[in-house]
């Protein structure tokens, strides 16, 4: 389809698809919507455990009608509904309609999670879609008949059907579904791209390169085939596509984070410029700062990098196991080995392997005989773990994690 216009704030767009015309719901009044006490969330979700279901996408609509708790909020958060039984993954994008008329009154958009443990589901209202189909000077009155090309459906029952069958125990019947759709739909560059990804092979790249070669002004494929690359260890080349989008899409955030972790592997002193220039434009992205203080470590700035992992780490609320470790590193190539110490201990309070056990133990090392015999034991906990030399540690971008005595270098 192509993107006619696209409402960041709201989380909405509007997309020009190459049929005559598409199945499509009325949109409500905002003044009717309002005055109503409940609204129903359709889609095609996974099922829920919790409903006996497999996880597998929904052959069926399915529907759930919840209280509406306000329409203070504003862009996506501006309707707000109670918690249903499950909204999960495979809800977002769904249409919130009016369960007494059926007409949509916005389109479901996230989650919020409250401290104890309720959530609220948050959607952008029909108010929101009517002005942006105003800005554009479009009609919000959509074609209601059918689409005259009957392949459509029986296409969109094929893409379920794969669907259904990405589970570990069936990837050989995932690849051959893959394979006879993507032959079917040579156009399609999304489908090369999910094929591309389930084959996920170092050396045919073949999918990925269809993809690319159907859609090549689309950043959301270049931007698929650079974290392909970064994946596979090709990180000039990953950094190259990823330059591609950003110099397309100067907002696009995956692309830089994708086009940053790519340079700290293989140019840090551009790492770091490229890092400087994303932490002063969006201060508040933690990746962003984890990425930059890595490219200053691999430079052994340490004393810069300090700063930089912490104020990640200050970002999140649940800081990834591999900010904390990437802390105590850094105290330790500081110098601050109390602190480290302390780092290194929050760490191992929810994450333990080999690697981090390792890196305590040197540092215990060299805080003195006071620390002897914690350090032997640290040492002890890291051999009691066996680990298979053929299993990285993922965080994103490394391969492989190695202890160093100075500066903790990952």
């Amino acid at each position: 389809a192509e993107i006619i216009a696209v409402d960041r704030e709201n989380d909405l767009a509007i997309l020009k698809p190459t049929w005559e015309a598409h199945p499509a719901l009325e949109l409500e009044t905002s003044e009717k919507w309002k005055t109503g006490r409940s609204i129903t969330i359709a889609g095609y979700p996974p099922k829920a455990s919790c409903r006996g279901g497999d996880g597998a996408i929904s052959r069926q609509i399915m529907s759930e009608t919840v209280i509406l708790r306000t329409t203070d909020g504003k862009g996506c958060a501006e309707v707000q509904l109670g918690s249903v039984k499950y909204p999960g993954k495979g809800w977002s994008g769904s249409p919130m309609l009016n369960p007494k008329t059926g007409k949509v009154v916005g389109i479901l958009a996230s989650e919020l999670y409250l401290e104890n443990k309720d959530h609220i589901i948050l959607g952008g209202s029909v108010g929101s879609i009517r002005q942006l189909f105003t800005n554009n000077n479009l009609s919000d009155q959509v074609l209601q008949a059918l689409c005259p090309e009957r392949n459509r459906t029986y296409q969109f029952e094929r893409i379920l059907s794969v669907l259904d069958t990405m589970t570990p125990d069936n990837e050989e019947q995932t690849k051959s579904a893959l394979k006879e759709i993507c032959d079917e739909t040579p156009d399609s560059s999304l489908l090369h791209i999910v094929a591309g990804w389930v084959f996920d092979p170092p050396k045919d790249e073949s999918y990925y390169q269809k993809a690319i070669e159907i859609s090549s002004e689309s950043t959301l494929v270049r931007a698929a085939y650079g974290h392909h690359l970064m994946a596979y260890g090709k990180c000039q080349e990953a950094a190259e596509q990823f330059k591609m989008v950003t110099d397309q899409d100067s907002t696009h955030l995956f692309a830089y984070y994708g086009q940053l972790a790519s340079l700290v592997q293989t140019d840090p002193n551009a790492a770091e410029a490229l890092g400087k220039e994303l932490t002063e434009r969006w201060p508040e992205n933690a990746g962003f700062l984890f990425e930059y203080s890595k490219a200053l470590r691999a430079q052994k700035k340490y004393k810069a990098e300090l700063p930089a992992i912490q104020k990640a780490i200050e970002l999140c609320e649940n800081a990834p196991h591999q900010y904390q470790r990437y802390l105590a590193d850094s105290l330790k190539a500081n110098k601050k080995y109390k602190q480290a110490e302390q780092a290194y201990e929050t760490l191992l309070e929810t994450h333990e392997c080999e690697h981090c056990w390792s890196a305590y133990a040197s540092l215990l090392s060299v805080m003195g005989p006071d620390k002897s015999e914690a350090a032997k034991e640290a040492t002890g906990k890291a051999k009691s773990f066996k680990q298979d030399p053929k299993q990285s540690i993922a965080d994103g971008t490394i391969q492989r994690i190695e202890t160093k005595d100075e500066g903790g270098d990952l």
